[in-house]
């Protein structure tokens, strides 16, 4: 199949940051032209917008738990090297924050997969 003239043009604005972003991706693909780049881009990429206050909530409260298991791993590890024990109440309060993580981790991508992402 005969390829069609390409003669249309699209401008675009960046700022500094931006256009090196585009360049550096650009560089990575293995395109030969920024052209072939940006049209495949264009043509075949998409943009995903996630305005959900729910889901944007659930994140948080994910980070804000990922941030305390850590915490607490620290003074767990802190613990040990002190004095050689680990408690149990420790362990399992470790092991229910893991568990709650693991069950939001399994949601938020329930959520994503049902958006095609």
């Amino acid at each position: 199949m005969k390829e069609q003239n390409k003669d249309k043009r699209l401008y675009v604005r960046l700022n500094e940051n931006e256009y090196k972003i585009v360049q550096a991706k650009f560089k990575a693909s293995g395109e030969k032209t920024m052209s072939e780049f940006l049209r495949k881009i264009l043509l075949n990429g998409y943009v995903v917008t996630l305005k959900d206050n729910k889901l944007e909530n659930l994140v948080a409260e994910t980070k804000k738990l990922l941030a305390n298991l850590a915490g607490n791993v620290n003074q767990i590890a802190i613990v040990a090297n002190r004095n050689g024990n680990v408690y149990k109440e420790d362990l399992e309060q470790l092991s229910k924050g893991v568990k709650e993580l693991w069950q939001q981790q399994a949601f938020i991508q329930s959520i994503l997969q049902k958006l095609g992402l």
